[in-house]
């Protein structure tokens, strides 16, 4: 037609048009469109950049799911990157996913610093600083550095301090077998303690609250063992050996 300006072969229906082509109505595409010009939809509302594939879009922009090359074909899930603010809806209209510098979730570009308003999911292990602080999948948590918690701390395993370790407030081990006032520094322990080296006692007082009187000379006991009773102070020499000496009244 017109000199083969338009052309529509019969067998494929491949139509070849060698000016500009308006559509008034909807358009569908089923297969690959190659343009070497640049393409524009309403002026400027839509554009895309020949040589660099730039795409500018003045407006909202839906993406679906997927994509087909024809109606009866398997969909093609692709990647998008967006520079900019980005909202996603949900099919109700509300946003579940939004980016920008006001929302719940932000992602500053210059630094990838994260803020989220709310709770925080991680399906994997947490990585911060490469091995700064980890939290494994199991619970465990290591830090490397200094730790400040603002408020009540629960550790339900096993803890192992490194380096120096300051606790403003009370310290409670097993809800009252080990306890330390913070105000104070006066501490309580229910149970035995063993120390391994010397013990140094800066005030003028050591009390041992409860009396013992050895049964005999040989009775069980560990070397260093403290007794008394109302006529006597017994010490433990050697294993199951006991000295005593009398005590008399001032």
């Amino acid at each position: 037609m017109n000199g083969g300006q338009f052309e529509v072969t019969a067998t494929s229906g491949n139509t070849d048009v060698g000016g500009d082509l308006q559509v008034d109505g909807t358009t569908s595409l089923f297969s690959a469109l190659t343009e070497d010009a640049d393409i524009a939809v309403a002026g400027d509302k839509f554009q895309i950049t020949a040589n660099t594939g730039a795409t500018s879009i003045k407006g909202s922009l839906t993406v679906n799911s997927n994509s087909r090359v024809s109606i009866d074909a398997d969909p093609t899930l692709g990647a998008s990157t967006i520079t900019g603010d980005v909202t996603f809806k949900a099919g109700s209209g509300s946003d579940t996913f939004v980016v920008d510098s006001s929302s719940k979730f932000r992602v500053a570009p210059s630094t990838g610093v994260v803020t989220v308003a709310g709770d925080t999911t991680v399906g994997g292990n947490l990585d911060v600083g490469g091995d700064g602080f980890t939290v494994n999948t199991d619970g465990n948590a290591a830090v490397k550095g200094s730790l400040t918690v603002g408020g009540a701390a629960l550790i339900t395993g096993a803890t192992v301090l490194e380096s120096a370790t300051t606790v403003e407030g009370n310290l409670v081990v097993g809800a009252d077998k080990f306890t330390v006032d913070a105000s104070s520094g006066e501490t309580e322990m229910d149970g035995n303690v063993a120390v391994t080296g010397d013990i140094t006692v800066n005030g003028d007082n050591l009390i041992i609250g409860t009396s013992k009187s050895p049964s005999s000379a040989s009775d069980t006991c560990t070397q260093g063992h403290i007794a008394w009773d109302n006529g006597f102070l017994y010490v433990c020499v050697q294993t199951d050996t006991w000295k005593r000496a009398s005590m008399a009244a001032l």
